[in-house]
């Protein structure tokens, strides 16, 4: 039922022609400095609250000793589920929290994998904060008006 349903939803906004209208590096380009702060306001609130989407790496069965090694970092394989979990969290919330613990031991790691993953999903990387990181995509529609909540529109406080 419900799961059919939400996988045509997703499927077919991953396929509509809007979302090439934002390719990853013009959302990173849009970014400014400001606009991170109010993702980043956004995300501490929905912390508290209970409410942050938040996508966990799986558990490897082995334990990684070359995770110093940044190579073996940019070619590991990201688990498809993975991927799916943060694209669907993403449409919903634009904001999605990673939890990379189960994979990197450093937070360089963190950031070099959270960039790897927003690539493949089209997101940015908002923050990284230990073996975390916070992805944002606009959503269609729009969820999170950044421009509005940066110009003092919105009550950051009064979001979702």
């Amino acid at each position: 039922g419900k799961m059919c349903a939400d996988l045509v939803k997703y499927f077919v906004k991953r396929i509509s022609p809007n979302r090439s209208a934002v390719g990853k590096s013009d959302l990173d380009e849009s970014i400014s400095g400001a606009k991170r702060r109010a993702l980043r306001q956004i995300a501490g609130r929905k912390k508290t609250e209970g409410t942050m989407p938040e996508v966990e790496w799986p558990r490897e069965k082995q334990s990684n000793e070359n995770d110093n090694d940044m190579d073996h970092l940019n070619n590991l394989q990201i688990p498809t589920r993975f991927l799916e979990s943060v694209d669907n969290a993403l449409w919903d919330h634009e904001l999605v929290l990673l939890r990379l613990n189960n994979v990197v031991k450093k937070k360089k790691g963190a950031k070099i994998l959270g960039e790897r993953v927003a690539e493949a999903i089209n997101g940015h990387v908002a923050q990284v904060l230990g073996h975390t990181v916070l992805v944002y995509r606009p959503g269609l529609p729009v969820v999170l008006d950044l421009d509005d909540i940066v110009a003092g529109g919105v009550d950051v406080g009064g979001i979702g």
